[in-house]
């Protein structure tokens, strides 16, 4: 849910973007419907084919000059300690559209603490990593 919080962020200084989102985000309030009234697309990860083809017309967006930020992690590794393996979607769609992937990078949450399910004090820290160009065809 931070990383979703960390968008909504970020949406104000990169204009012009919208962001994918698993379905059941649209549902922890007030969150989700802050979300969708952004523009969040909201896919169901467990019907593949329809989430690609969610994630292919919000592909189109790109072409009107729009952002689509994606987690291609899908979710976030609990553990921190790596990353888990990523989804194709991401990737395809930059490579069919020819749009540079720009790597944001958020920090890990040191100032959660799971086991009593609480905050402490912290921050995140999303950093920017320089653009990659698309290589290749699908």
């Amino acid at each position: 849910m931070l990383d979703a919080l960390g968008v909504v962020h970020a949406l104000g200084i990169l204009r012009k973007a919208t962001a994918i989102a698993k379905k059941e985000v649209l549902y922890v309030l007030p969150v989700g419907i802050v979300l969708w009234l952004s523009g969040m697309v909201f896919i169901d990860r467990k019907e593949p084919a329809q989430a690609l083809k969610r994630i292919e017309a919000a592909s189109e967006a790109i072409h009107q000059k729009v952002k689509l930020w994606i987690f291609p992690e899908g979710t976030r590794n609990k553990r921190g300690d790596k990353l888990l393996p990523f989804k194709r979607g991401a990737f395809q769609v930059a490579i069919q559209c020819q749009a540079p992937i720009i790597p944001m990078v958020y920090s890990p949450y040191y100032f959660i603490d799971g086991s009593k399910q609480r905050f402490r004090r912290g921050k995140m820290i999303i950093d920017v990593l320089e653009p990659i160009p698309p290589k290749g065809s699908l």
